[in-house]
This record gives structure tokens, C-alpha cells and sequence, in this order.
């Protein structure tokens, strides 16, 4: 069995566990900028934000269209239908 000395190259698993961190730590590289960059954009993006739900879209509003509980409530009061509307 030869004798390791401390010029040899290192095992083989060491030389895999050094490449595996230096691919991980690439990786982490990689999302970190991403994250920064997408925090960036929602920070200093457009501040012109659709808003989609329906009773806080002024385009729905203009066509008459209402969330689907007071519209409901709107035809069961029409049709005189008792409800509980919760408050």
C-alpha cells in the first residue's frame, strides 16, 4: 500500500465534493442576482398596477359589472328575498 504524502493530489471524492460546491456556489450567484434584479424592477418599475379585482377596476364599474356576492344580494333584494348580509 503506497504511503500518501502531502503532495499527492486529493482523493477522489474530495476533488467531487470541491467541484460540487463550486457549481452550488454559482448557482447561488445566479439567483441572488436574479432576486436583486427583480426586487429592482418592482421597485423602480412602473407604478401604474391594473388592479383585477372587479370592484376595484373602474372599467368594470363603468360596464355595470359588480362582484358576484352584491350582485346576488342586489337581485334577491329585487326579487324581495330575505338575506343576511354580514357587515
Amino acid at each position: 500500500m503506497p504511503h500518501n504524502s502531502g503532495a499527492e493530489s486529493p482523493p477522489n471524492a474530495w476533488r467531487i465534493y470541491e467541484k460540487m460546491m463550486k457549481e452550488l456556489l454559482f448557482v447561488v450567484i445566479i439567483v441572488a442576482v436574479a432576486v436583486t434584479l427583480l426586487a429592482i424592477r418592482l421597485l423602480l418599475g412602473k407604478k401604474n398596477v391594473v388592479h383585477t379585482h372587479i370592484e376595484g377596476n373602474r372599467e368594470m364599474e363603468r360596464r355595470g359589472i359588480h362582484c358576484v356576492i352584491h350582485q346576488d344580494m342586489e337581485a334577491r333584494l329585487k326579487e324581495g328575498i330575505k338575506t343576511k348580509i354580514k357587515s
